[in-house]
């Protein structure tokens, strides 16, 4: 016996069940006159302006991360908006944490760190954030906690030189004068300071600088400096297109600052290396 078999019916568009956020009568940005174009597309481009436009009032700060938050946290309507915030709010702390822990914990099995230990401990880190976004009812925080994980363990943290995040502390920190001083004569390096930085640095590293490290810190504070003032004087140049400035010659100042101090370090360079020769041994 053949199987009875229902005749084929189109399916009218009355019969199509309407998308559960958008119920029948109401505006979908789908079949806006401009597609997409919708109240929340508006209010996510507000949020996107204002937030940039906060970050002006602060100096030498970046917007990048702000703005794709605001993006990312833009929901359908308020209750949309909440979760989403909060989701990313909530992941990304407990991805940061989870990865700073992972990160403390390899260089404690390895000062010099370990690739290979490294990627065992980031997967126990994603299940562990997982689980606790879970219990915690933010299952939404897993995407941008994975991405603060992964930023901080693979990105972020890396083999350096000793030497340049010590100049480029001694840079900044031992400078007598601001780093835009326009009048020079302020402008020189501390040697005071740079003793206290140098013993607390080396003190710091608890032994794992090599004594050649060591004796490359002076040098590391000349390079940074020099380094620097070549930046400000290259954008300067190039019409001010990366760092942020508040008046004419903002980044030319900049310039003169760095170089001076480059040169008031090769006046004191035998002060410079006898100072971190002295603490050699405390580490």
């Amino acid at each position: 016996m053949t199987p009875h078999v229902p005749p084929f019916r189109r399916r009218s568009r009355q019969n199509i069940p309407s998308h559960p956020e958008h119920p029948p009568g109401e505006h979908s940005p789908v079949h806006a006159p401009i597609p997409g174009l919708g109240l929340r597309s508006i209010k996510t481009a507000l949020a996107t302006v204002l937030t940039a436009l906060l970050y002006a009032f602060f100096p030498n700060s970046n917007p990048t991360f702000a703005c794709i938050g605001a993006i990312f946290g833009m929901g359908a309507d308020m209750e949309d908006s909440r979760r989403s915030g909060g989701n990313r709010f909530f992941g990304t702390i407990i991805g940061g944490f989870i990865g700073l822990g992972l990160y403390w914990l390899e260089h404690l099995i390895y000062p010099e760190g370990n690739y290979w230990l490294r990627l065992p401990l980031i997967s126990l880190g994603v299940v562990a954030m997982i689980s606790i976004c879970v219990l915690f009812h933010w299952p939404g925080g897993v995407q941008p906690g994975g991405v603060g994980l992964c930023i901080i363990d693979l990105d972020t943290v890396m083999p350096g030189l000793a030497m340049n995040d010590f100049g480029d502390s001694i840079r900044f920190g031992a400078s007598t004068a601001a780093e835009d001083e326009k009048d020079l004569s302020k402008v020189s390096c501390s040697m005071d300071l740079f003793d206290l930085y140098a013993k607390g640095f080396i003190e710091g590293c608890a032994g794992r600088l090599t004594s050649k490290e060591i004796e490359l810190l002076p040098m590391g504070a000349k390079v940074m400096t020099f380094e620097c003032g070549m930046r400000f004087l290259t954008d300067y140049l190039q019409g001010d297109r990366y760092f942020k400035i508040h008046r004419e010659g903002h980044n030319l100042d900049r310039c003169r600052t760095q170089f001076k101090l480059v040169a008031d370090m090769e006046t004191k360079w035998e002060t410079m290396q006898g100072i971190v020769k002295k603490y050699q041994g405390i580490g």
